[in-house]
Formats: C-alpha cells, sequence, structure tokens
C-alpha cells in the first residue's frame, strides 16, 4: 500500500470527457489537510472568476464549483488538469511544503478529452478504438510517494494509467487512436515502439492539417498527444522511454508497456491526410488515499 493524494478515491484520475460548447460544471472538495485548486492546462477559457483562476486557493475541508463554457470553435484533442496551488503568501508559515510540484507529484493530475478529433479524418477512420494514456512516476519512500524536496534527477518508477507495465493490445493491420500525455510533475519522456510508427493527428489539443508519421514521441511535463497507431505483426512490442538527457537531469531508458499484437487481421485504413474543415457535469474530489 502506498499513501497517494487523488480525485475521486483513485490514484488514476477521472479523464473529463467535454466537446466543444459544452457547459461544464465541477464540483471541487478539499479532503486533503493543504489547500489546493484546479487548472485546466490548455483550455482557452476564462482565466478569472470560477473558470481557470490558478489564484484561487480552496483551503482544507472547503468546497468550490468550477463553471465555464467551452467555445464552440475550441480545438479537439488530449488536454489535462491538475492542481496549480500557490499558497497565499499570508499562509506561506502554515503550509511551506504546499506546491502545484508536490501535489501533481503526489497524484494531482488527470486527462482531458475535448472530443471531435476523428470528425475530420476519413471516413474509414471514425470509428477507431480508442485509448487513454496517462504517464506519470512516482518515487516511494517509507510506504508513502514523496512529496517534499523533490529530486527529479532520482531513480523514479514509470506508470501508465497508475500501472507498472501493463498491456496493450491490438489486432494485425487494426488502427488505433492513442491520446497520450505526461500529466507527471517533472521528468521527461522519449517514446519509442519498434516497428511502428505514430502519426500524429494532433498535440498540445490542436489538431494538424496532415498526419505527421514519427518513430519516437518526446513529451516534457504537461505534453500531450493524439496519434495513430497501426497494428504489426503478431507478438509483443515493448513500448519505451528511451534515454532522454534534459540538462540537469539524466533519463535512463525504461519499458513502460507492452503491446501485444494478437487476434485476425484487420483491414488497413489510410491515414495520412485530414479534412480541412451540451452539457458536462462532474465531480472531484483531491484527498489522501491508499493506492496498492
Amino acid at each position: 500500500m502506498v499513501l497517494a493524494k487523488v480525485y475521486n478515491g483513485s490514484f488514476v484520475a477521472p479523464t473529463l470527457m467535454i466537446r466543444p460548447g459544452d457547459m461544464v460544471r465541477l464540483k471541487l472538495v478539499n479532503c486533503l489537510d493543504e489547500p489546493t485548486n484546479l487548472h485546466f492546462h490548455g483550455l482557452e477559457i476564462s482565466p478569472s472568476g470560477h473558470a481557470d483562476n490558478i489564484f484561487l486557493s480552496i483551503n482544507p475541508g472547503q468546497s468550490f464549483r468550477y463553471y465555464f463554457r467551452l467555445p464552440r470553435n475550441a480545438p479537439t484533442g488530449t488536454f489535462w488538469y491538475h492542481s496549480h496551488e500557490i499558497v497565499p503568501a499570508s499562509q506561506m508559515a502554515r503550509y511551506p511544503n504546499t506546491s502545484s510540484e508536490e501535489q501533481v507529484f503526489d497524484g494531482l493530475s488527470g486527462l482531458i478529452e475535448v472530443q471531435g478529433l476523428t470528425n475530420d479524418l476519413p471516413v474509414s477512420l471514425q470509428r477507431l478504438p480508442e485509448r487513454y494514456l496517462a504517464l506519470r512516476d512516482v518515487q516511494i519512500s517509507n510506504g508513502a510517494i514523496v512529496s517534499q524536496d523533490i529530486d527529479s534527477n532520482a531513480p523514479t518508477t514509470r506508470l501508465v494509467n497508475g500501472q507498472v507495465h501493463p498491456r496493450i493490445t491490438i489486432a494485425p493491420g487494426q488502427t488505433q487512436l492513442w491520446h497520450i500525455a505526461n500529466i507527471g510533475a517533472d521528468i521527461f519522456y522519449h517514446l519509442s515502439l519498434p516497428g511502428h510508427t505514430f502519426d500524429v493527428i494532433a498535440q498540445d489539443g490542436h489538431p494538424l492539417l496532415h498526419a505527421q508519421p514519427a518513430t519516437t514521441l518526446i513529451l516534457p511535463p504537461g505534453k500531450p498527444y493524439d496519434v495513430l497507431v497501426r497494428g504489426g505483426r503478431r507478438g509483443p512490442t515493448a513500448l519505451r522511454t528511451l534515454s532522454f538527457n534534459e540538462g540537469d537531469d539524466h533519463y535512463p531508458a525504461r519499458t513502460l508497456a507492452t503491446l501485444v499484437t494478437t487476434g485476425r487481421r484487420r483491414y488497413r485504413s489510410g491515414c495520412r491526410t485530414r479534412s480541412s474543415t451540451g452539457r458536462s457535469t462532474s465531480r472531484a474530489c483531491p484527498s489522501s488515499a491508499n493506492a496498492s
């Protein structure tokens, strides 16, 4: 068992699904013993009031209702949300170790999908299987995630959707849409999937006019990609993060997950070109919890 800070009682935070034009209402209930807040990273919404206001500080035991309307012309793709706590100067003495880095590293971050990305794909690709890959890392000491004096160059455990080395399946020739984001606080990822190509159709939540094939993807903290992946030969392939030198920090290569290609061969759809062309309610409750 590992002590962490989580949303809604789960180490894997809920993925918020919204569409352009939606009215989003979300209640944040602070069950922690320190202040926190929410930041909707990358969404083109107001940075004030009850919307994406990073200067709010929700004290322990208090709650706050966020609400905003996403523009009808909002870009579609993957974004993320996370704590952006900036402790007010008047409370620094009481909460000297509280910060957004500490809270994100401890678990307070999750994915957002602004739906509609596939509408601009060729018809044959508009009903693809979709997968969500939330990348983060943890350092564990004395049964809890390290949340003070974080050393981003220290040995760390890489997780995909809160799991160590999960298994992902795909059929030979099948195309899947992967929503990938680095929702960690500090370290970089350099993704590689030997024998496969990442066809990038959006990055940073903004669709591309033409898919861009890539053999590797670099994801600093907060970086999202939306990519098409096509199943290759039957058998396992390691999804890896390659060795990466960030300057002050050096991150060694690690296997993140195993892609298993299995089953009957599927029709090979093209994926190089894109065409030119409500209401949503959620509740998030950050708290301390045991993650196994």
